[in-house]
């Protein structure tokens, strides 16, 4: 029997997915696909790790009344 070999997640896998209305060049999009398949991970994954790496994580401190 072959098992396929996994590597680990740096990131949590989300609770739940659903469909964004987000829309990326065609030069992004190969940029996250080479990437992608460097790593051996899904384009999702690999989008993920690249926001959070470079984006401040948003905190909401206080809602408004």
């Amino acid at each position: 029997m072959n098992k396929k070999k996994t590597l680990p997640l740096p990131v949590k896998s989300a609770d739940k997915l659903s469909k964004r209305g987000l829309h990326l060049s065609d030069a992004v999009m190969l940029r996250l696909t080479l990437l992608s398949l460097e790593r051996k991970q899904s384009l999702s994954q690999i989008a993920n790790q690249v926001l959070l790496a470079n984006l401040p994580v948003f905190t909401v401190k206080k809602l408004a009344r």
